[in-house]
């Protein structure tokens, strides 16, 4: 009896350790998924709302998802080298949402209108860069600063 055991309490705690190591394996595999998924998903966001599409090459600074439940913020931020962010001034000017002269982008600039209150799609040029402003029904706000002085494209999605 006692040479029994041996080998069955052995392959016991084999089987219990493949047990672990595939439950580990398994939530390895879905962070990494996850996020890998978030960040496509918030340039996806970016691109689909402002009508742009960023450059390829770009550095994430930031990438942040805050939950307020019910509410949220996104808080994306990357930076360009040279080529690329003339590459997406190029793609700003050329977007549905560019306006050159506009009354609701100077008033923006000397803050007599909201961000917030835009409520068709807007991107308009500033001293430093590039804004784009929508209120989608006023429940989700879309905010993204270019700094063309320092190639910093920050992205800001939250709902009210």
């Amino acid at each position: 009896m006692n040479s029994s055991s041996g080998p069955a309490q052995y392959n016991a705690k084999s089987r219990v350790r493949s047990i672990w190591f595939f439950i580990i394996a398994l939530c390895v595999i879905v962070s990494l998924f996850y996020f890998v998924n978030n960040s496509l998903s918030n340039k996806s966001r970016l691109e689909n709302i402002s009508d742009i599409k960023l450059p390829s090459l770009f550095i994430v600074l930031k990438n942040e998802y805050r939950d307020f439940t019910p509410h949220f913020q996104i808080i994306y931020e990357v930076k360009f080298d040279e080529k690329s962010s003339i590459e997406l001034e190029k793609s700003i000017t050329a977007s549905s949402f560019y306006h050159c002269k506009t009354e609701v982008g100077v008033d923006l600039l000397n803050q007599t209108v909201t961000p917030s209150e835009n409520e068709k799609p807007i991107w308009f040029k500033t001293p430093y860069g590039y804004c784009f402003s929508f209120a989608d029904n006023g429940k989700t706000y879309y905010n993204i600063t270019f700094n063309t002085l320092t190639n910093v494209l920050l992205y800001e999605e939250s709902s009210d």
